[in-house]
């Protein structure tokens, strides 16, 4: 189940540097996301955004998620979802398979409110 907070914690299989990080939560009776991130800019002034998303199924990719963000912009792929169990997912891009991301289920996002 997608439903809930995630960290991200590896891209590539190389774990992220020390002070960075990406959270997201998944709001699945919306579709609904919030993400907060330093992969894009300073620790100390966070990214956050939010937007909607789909689960798709597609007989050759599996089970996909697409993304719409704050602005109403697509994510920059589309990512299937793959060895999603209750503590962890991957995400392999569509367009570019070598890029690879490995979530964690976490209690809570630090800096939700």
């Amino acid at each position: 189940n997608l439903h809930g907070n995630w960290q991200l914690v590896a891209v590539n299989g190389a774990a992220l540097e020390e002070g960075t990080y990406c959270y997201i939560n998944f709001n699945r009776s919306g579709y609904e996301y919030k993400l907060w991130e330093t992969l894009t800019s300073i620790p100390a002034a966070p990214n956050v955004d939010e937007g909607t998303f789909q689960i798709y199924t597609d007989p050759e990719l599996g089970a996909y998620i697409r993304g719409i963000d704050s602005v109403k912009e697509d994510w920059s792929d589309l990512y299937v979802i793959k060895e999603l169990t209750k503590d962890s997912m991957i995400w392999v891009g569509v367009k570019d398979p070598d890029f690879i991301q490995t979530f964690i289920k976490v209690s809570k996002v630090p800096f939700a409110n």
